[in-house]
């Protein structure tokens, strides 16, 4: 039960530098990954069932919240916090507002992660580029899924690269049947890109990308 971190430089107003910790996560679970965990053979339940049951919850908490109501659940507490400033009393929500939604963790919860965690500096390592998410900006609800020609964004952190160095950037390494250790031809880097930060990538597909599943990978390279 050891969470990991390591620090990143601040600056603070007056030239003063300190430092702020950021949790080095072992990885990320989805709900595949916690469903593969559950036992849920024993209790007699379907993968297919359990899943059908998460989405109509997920479902469930949409309507809710769009219908104005907090909802506290045994996993947290979900509401809703509008932001920005309004010039005066009568002043009506407009763009310069945005709707937020808070998802609080239960007591239960957050008792038992920050009374049994151990907090342990990370060992100093050459960074890598780490990967948390991806999304098709053309087709948002089409996870995993690339749109050749089409605009994609991934997140994580230390993804910055030298677009001018042809060893770093984005890459789809083709595999076969799904299995990322048999290469099914050359990885393809990608050319266009819209955005390059330590945070997040934006990129074009290739339009000429082949049909077929890809590993997507990104290389940089850290230090002088």
């Amino acid at each position: 039960m050891t969470i990991y971190y390591k620090l990143q430089p601040c600056s603070l107003p007056g030239g003063h530098k300190k430092f702020r910790a950021r949790v080095k996560y072992n990885g990320v679970y989805t709900m595949e990954d916690i469903l593969e965990l559950l036992d849920y053979h024993s209790a007699g339940v379907s993968r297919a069932t359990l899943l059908a049951v998460f989405e109509e919850i997920h479902l469930l908490l949409e309507r809710m919240l769009l219908e104005g109501y907090k909802i506290e659940t045994p996993l947290g507490t979900y509401g809703l916090k509008i932001k920005g400033y309004f010039p005066g009393g009568e002043a009506r929500f407009t763009d310069d507002n945005t709707l937020e939604i808070i998802i609080v963790p239960t007591e239960r919860l957050t008792k038992a992660v920050t009374l049994k965690a151990k907090i342990r500096k990370k060992p100093s390592t050459v960074p890598e580029p780490s990967l948390h998410s991806y999304t098709n900006l053309a087709q948002p609800d089409s996870e995993n899924i690339l749109t050749p020609g089409r605009m994609a964004q991934v997140s994580g952190y230390d993804l910055k690269f030298d677009r001018n160095d042809p060893q770093q950037g984005i890459f789809l390494r083709p595999v076969k049947n799904g299995n990322r250790s048999v290469a099914a031809g050359p990885s393809v880097r990608i050319e266009h890109m819209g955005l390059i930060t330590g945070r997040k990538l934006i990129f074009q597909a290739p339009a000429d990308l082949p049909v077929g599943m890809y590993v997507l990978e990104v290389k940089a390279m850290f230090g002088k």
